[in-house]
């Protein structure tokens, strides 16, 4: 029997490696585990290290991993290194599902997953909402992406991340070539031209899109790109579309 794992969400701060954190998987079955959660808890670098070294290392069956929200009032600059450490752990898993969303790490915390976003051939659902993205981070996820030719996106999920014009362009190239993608939700992110870019390549994904989330976006001066996919992507069955000033082309 495989085992979905979940850490207590219990708004506990980890500091230390100590029986209060070791203790939760004193009689975990690694081989068994197919989805591991560690939400709604904060640790730091050490307990972080310490996961990665003694529980997801052993995991070789893990599918979905759920790191969201697992930074709460830890300095910036821990954040990277400490998330690299869980993300290395899970480079050689065969990874369907990633969470990282809720965690302010920015374009630097980007930084500790681009090469699992190279080289991972099984993931499918990417999490980075409310992670501080920031346009550069949007752009060195879509760069990473486009270097990985057997991955095939299904889900990708960003929203409040300040992704703007640029970073929702180079992500719709991502999008555009995998057209694979079921599910998007990118609603308030500054976007203002840069929709035209994401309709154009949801084009791609005429018989696989399903769901798309943009509220809160400008779509404008992108009304026609809109048209377009409305008319041609007939599988959505979900798109949110509120508060984004859609009018007539001028």
């Amino acid at each position: 029997m495989m085992i979905d794992f979940i850490m207590p969400p219990a708004k506990k701060m980890y500091e230390a490696v100590d029986d209060g954190l070791t203790s939760h998987f004193e009689y975990l079955d690694f081989n068994a585990v197919q989805s591991f959660t560690m939400s709604a808890n904060s640790y730091g670098l050490e307990p972080c290290r310490w996961i990665a070294e003694n529980v997801l290392k052993h995991c070789v069956n893990l599918k979905k991993v759920n790191f969201s929200d697992i930074f709460t009032t830890r300095a910036r600059a821990v954040l990277p290194p400490s998330l690299k450490l869980l993300i290395d752990a899970i480079a050689d898993k065969p990874i369907v599902e990633l969470d990282l969303s809720a965690n302010a790490f920015g374009p630097d915390g980007v930084k500790s997953f681009v090469s699992f976003l190279e080289n991972c051939p099984t993931l499918e659902s990417l999490n980075v909402t409310n992670c501080g993205l920031g346009p550069e981070g949007g752009k060195m996820i879509a760069k990473a992406i486009l270097k990985n030719d057997k991955m095939h996106l299904k889900e990708f999920y960003a929203s409040r991340d300040r992704l703007e014009n640029p970073g929702i362009q180079a992500l719709s190239a991502v999008f555009a070539k995998h057209r694979t993608l079921q599910k998007i939700e990118v609603y308030q992110n500054g976007i203002r031209l840069g929709l035209g870019h994401l309709f154009k390549a949801l084009l791609s994904c005429k018989g696989t899109i399903q769901h798309v989330d943009v509220n809160d976006n400008l779509i404008k001066r992108s009304t026609s790109e809109l048209i377009d996919f409305i008319r041609t992507c007939t599988s959505v069955r979900y798109l949110n579309l509120s508060d984004c000033l859609i009018k007539k082309n001028e």
